[in-house]
């Protein structure tokens, strides 16, 4: 609960209100946004993985937009073997970076709790809220007004131009004798490299060395 608590994306609320979509940040309203599920009624693996699967699946499908109920987490207690937690969040509050700022926001919190501390997580940024009402400030100043005649009277073609209208390979390889299709495959060694290592020297992420290896091909 102190995640959802210090994140105010998880407590969002979208409703529509005639033809237009609205999003309001709701309090810490769901409590039972976190559940404990015991598997030592469970008679075999094969009746546990087909227990868990429904678990999750009524999970997900608990998840309420219009409640603001988008994050729903349970532990599975499973007696012998290692416990396991399953966190799901609707794609509208998260995606593959504020996963990672939730993970570490998450470890810091078990890790306090271990030590039986209070939770502190870091410094909220801007929240959601802040930040739109300084999209629409901005989007209304003279400074950007000023732009709006250069983009109004600008034109732009119906469609682009292009050498080639692309139906197949086929037809390319027909415009072009010279074009090959190459095909190529990393070792699983390579593939950790190219993900975890190949960053460090000039501090990327792994879509700039993809776009550089595509530019100078």
């Amino acid at each position: 609960y102190a995640i959802i608590s210090h994140h105010d994306a998880i407590r969002l609320s979208f409703y529509k209100s005639g033809d237009k979509w609205h999003a309001k940040n709701m309090p810490l309203n769901d409590e039972s946004a976190f559940e404990v599920i015991d598997l030592s009624d469970t008679y075999s693996k094969a009746n546990a993985e087909k227990f868990i699967q429904s678990k999750i699946l009524n999970l997900q499908n608990r998840i309420s937009l219009s409640k603001g109920h988008l994050l729903k987490a349970a532990l599975f207690i499973s007696g012998a073997e290692q416990n396991f937690l399953i966190i799901t969040i609707h794609h509208l509050a998260v995606d593959g970076v504020s996963w990672r700022i939730l993970m570490e926001d998450f470890n810091t919190a078990l890790m306090q709790m271990t030590k039986e501390e209070h939770i502190k997580l870091p410094y909220k940024t801007s929240s959601f809220r802040q930040w739109a009402i300084r999209l629409k400030k901005y989007a209304d100043s003279s400074e950007l007004l000023q732009e709006k005649e250069f983009w109004t009277k600008k034109t732009y073609p119906d469609t682009i131009l292009r050498d080639y209208h692309f139906t197949s390979l086929a037809s390319l390889e027909n415009k072009s004798p010279s074009l090959k299709q190459i095909q190529g495959f990393l070792s699983e060694e390579y593939t950790n490299f190219l993900i975890y290592k190949s960053n460090d020297a000039y501090k990327t992420q792994i879509n700039d060395i993809l776009l550089t290896a595509l530019a100078l091909s």
